[in-house]
């Protein structure tokens, strides 16, 4: 649901309103009958009045400011006739604003040739586009594509200098070769070819900073090849490998472990006779019997005597022997046997002779030598094992003390290694060094190239940058031209509202008027085009005017006038309109009565600086709603609040002799303004009293005979002081004061001695003149004497 209509006033902060302020632009105070208390409702009109400076086009932005389009405004809000907040969100589409800024939005004059085009704003100025982008844009963009693409294939011609690619093959050629970088390469690395250059080898060399000069770097790369050459041919440069046996000693360690843990087991026996039993007790007893040896004979046929004892072999000890045998080697004996086999120890074998002249070898070799000894023993008693593993055996644990020994005899040597490499020199840090010297060298050899390749590669990435954003640029100006081409249909409906307007205000047909030609507005005055120059400030206002109310309407339907809708207009009527102000109002009063008339809930606010244009604002709506405050209630704008615009407030004259008096009197008045007050006044008084302007007035004998001498000559230089600061103006309109325009010219404190001066010379000249204006503003008679005398005491 609009809550246009039930808008009662704005909460205002910015721009002449420093602190935030409430104004109650359409509020009205009404009695309720059934109460018979006055309460607070809606006007529909509000007109305001104000002098320039006062604020009305910060109350008009301040609407454009909660449409969201007036940024140096810094708080606005609508509030309803009670001061609460109006949600005006939903309505936003139907509030409109009227004032320079619009105009200087909306509408455009431009000189094409003899004639004047007007471009007007809502249909997004679609001639002023179309006329720069033909004139402008496409042309242009036509112009420097064609110039452009030669320039362009210049770049792309890898033989030509100004191609980057010119300077990549120039390096590439540069870094190839026995005598260049690739060459020196395969030196350092002692490969049979060159080194390979690619595309991007370059990128390797460029951000180097050599310290040196590109001879010296040669000789120290020719030095450097001879002391790798030399360290490559004798050995004697060779560094020396640490020894390293952490592997095999974790290993021995591990199966003495293991031993020690299959000698902890016991063979299970099988059932046995009185004979096998007597061959199991000897060969515990013994350790000397190898039943794999026994086996072994006993199962040769041809051996007939035992070769220990010489004893016969019969066919039946055979037979029982070899059973025995075979009963006590059974499957647990066998896994046994290779367990125990997997136990036994292997010696390492070291090559000792590399390691010449380095101390601590001596102590290795002896600790070497120990620890094969009890490798060997170790491994000769669990070969008894294997081969009798019914045979008890004890190993004792003296080769872990060995080993220990030799463990700290390999650190010793490895320590006496490091020593000895460190006083070699380093094969792979003198390649390094080469390579780097190397690439310092090509760094020399390409780095003129490759400046002059990044000079060629950013005029052609600007030249491929500049070529594609023209065409790209192109495309876009086509299509914005065949979107404008669409738009021009909808064109001829907004003109012929804008000409109606033209002609109702001018009471004339040709007067001033549109034609649409060459998809151009083109403005007519009496049938002929005029120029820009001969277009009055005060034309264009009403242009803009016209197409105000034209642009309210556009694109909505034929009934839209019967919706609510806020419109805004600050100073419809400007300085510049005076000559056609009956036919302005005219046809503000035919566009608003077609608003008012239409929706009752539809408001307006008129801002203006004219006392004329408020008196004829009120007739107007009066015509158009009928008196009464509810439809209309005129404002005056006044130290930045609101104050009822009663009869005596409008009469120009006094309004300005009431504050020029409160100036005086110390009151808060806006010093920015009051100069041309007081002028104002003096003009005034002297223009109705005595037909004079100020000039004259100060020399005029006869008017100067009212007073005595002495404020005769103090009077006389206070007059031509104040013609010092400003010109005479004309006698025409001294009731509305329009067109009077001063500027500050004094400081605060004389200004205020100026006005009492001024007012006393006023009342000096006629008192009774001075008590009836200011007593008519609601001063008192006995103040008004006090202060007049006070400030003549004090000249």
């Amino acid at each position: 649901m609009s809550e246009i209509g039930n808008i009662g006033g704005i909460r205002i902060k910015g721009r002449n309103f420093e602190t935030e302020q409430y104004l109650p632009i359409l509020t009205v105070q009404k009695k309720d009958k059934a109460t018979n208390e006055m309460r607070n409702c809606a006007t529909r009109v509000s007109i305001i009045y104000g002098e320039n400076g006062s604020g009305k086009t910060t109350i008009s932005k301040a609407f454009l400011k909660i449409k969201g389009a007036s940024e140096d405004i810094v708080l606005a809000n609508i509030l309803d006739s009670e001061q609460n907040i109006v949600d005006i969100r939903n309505d936003l589409k139907n509030i409109f604003v009227f004032n320079e800024e619009y105009i200087d939005n909306n509408l455009k004059i431009k000189q094409d040739g003899l004639n004047t085009i007007v471009i007007l704003g809502s249909q997004n100025d679609v001639d002023r586009q179309i006329e720069k982008i033909n004139n402008e844009d496409l042309n242009p963009v036509n112009d420097k594509i064609s110039s452009l693409y030669d320039e362009k294939m210049k770049y792309e011609d890898s033989s030509s200098k100004d191609a980057p690619e010119y300077y990549l093959l120039q390096m590439k050629s540069k870094l190839k070769g026995d005598e260049n970088w690739a060459g020196r390469q395969r030196i350092i690395k002692g490969n049979k070819r060159n080194e390979s250059v690619n595309d991007i080898k370059y990128k390797d060399f460029i951000n180097l900073s050599p310290k040196m000069s590109r001879d010296k770097l040669i000789g120290k790369f020719h030095d450097l090849e001879k002391e790798l050459d030399k360290l490559q041919s004798d050995k004697s440069y060779s560094k020396l490998p640490l020894l390293n046996l952490n592997k095999y000693i974790s290993g021995l360690k591990q199966n003495m472990d293991n031993l020690n843990k299959l000698l902890q087991q016991q063979i299970p026996n099988t059932r046995l006779s009185e004979f096998d039993k007597e061959l199991v007790q000897m060969i515990k007893s013994s350790s000397k019997v190898n039943l794999t040896e026994t086996q072994k004979i006993l199962c040769d046929s041809e051996v007939n005597y035992c070769p220990t004892c010489l004893q016969k072999i019969d066919d039946i000890y055979r037979k029982e022997t070899l059973k025995f045998i075979e009963q006590f080697l059974n499957r647990n004996v066998e896994k046994y046997k290779v367990e125990l086999r997997n136990s036994l120890m292997i010696k390492v074998d070291v090559d000792f002779v590399v390691f010449s002249g380095i101390e601590g070898l001596r102590e290795i070799q002896e600790a070497k030598s120990s620890l094969d000894n009890m490798i060997d023993a170790t491994n000769q008693k669990i070969q008894v094992k294997i081969d009798n593993p019914y045979t008890s055996l004890i190993i004792n644990n003296d080769i872990l003390k060995v080993l220990y020994r030799f463990e700290k005899c390999i650190d010793y040597l490895n320590d006496n290694i490091t020593k000895y490499n460190e006083n070699i020199p380093d094969k792979q840090s003198i390649i390094e060094e080469m390579s780097y010297v190397n690439n310092e060298i090509a760094y020399y050899d390409i780095i003129n190239d490759y400046k002059l390749m990044n000079e060629a590669r950013i005029k052609k990435d600007n030249v491929n940058q500049r070529y594609s954003k023209l065409v790209n640029e192109k495309t876009k100006i086509e299509g914005k031209i065949a979107e404008l081409e669409e738009q021009k249909k909808n064109i001829k409906i907004a003109l012929d509202a804008i000409n109606f307007g033209l002609e109702y205000i001018f009471f004339s047909k040709n007067r001033l008027h549109l034609e649409y030609q060459n998809n151009k507005y083109i403005l007519y005055t009496h049938d002929k085009p005029v120029t820009p120059d001969n277009v009055s400030v005060g034309e264009r206002n009403i242009i803009a005017l016209c197409y105000f109310f034209v642009s309210i309407l556009m694109d909505k339907s034929e009934d839209a006038y019967k919706d609510p809708y806020l419109i805004v207009i600050d100073d419809p009527i400007s300085s510049f309109d005076m000559e056609n102000r009956i036919g302005i109002m005219s046809y503000l009063k035919y566009k608003l009565s077609e608003f008012l008339n239409s929706n009752q809930k539809t408001q307006v606010v008129i801002l203006t600086h004219d006392l004329q244009v408020l008196f004829d604002s009120e007739k107007m709506i009066n015509e158009i709603l009928g008196k009464g405050i509810l439809n209309c209630k005129s404002y005056q704008l006044r130290k930045r609040k609101l104050i009822n615009c009663n009869k005596s407030s409008r009469n120009g004259y006094s309004r300005l002799m009431n504050e020029v008096y409160d100036y005086a009197n110390d009151e808060d008045i806006d010093d920015t303004t009051i100069g041309n007050e007081m002028r104002k006044l003096l003009e005034s008084f002297s223009t109705f009293n005595y037909r004079q302007s100020i000039e004259k007035v100060s020399i005029d004998e006869d008017i100067l005979s009212k007073l005595n001498e002495r404020d005769r000559l103090y009077y006389k230089n206070l007059m031509y002081r104040l013609v010092l600061h400003g010109e005479s103006h004309t006698e025409e309109r001294i009731d509305t004061l329009d067109d009077i325009n001063f500027s500050d010219f004094i400081s605060e404190e004389e200004k205020r001695r100026t006005a009492r001066d001024i007012i006393c010379f006023l009342n000096a000249l006629d008192p009774i003149h001075v008590l009836k204006h200011l007593t008519k503003q609601g001063k008192k008679e006995n103040e008004i004497k006090q202060n007049l005398q006070s400030w003549r005491d004090h000249k």
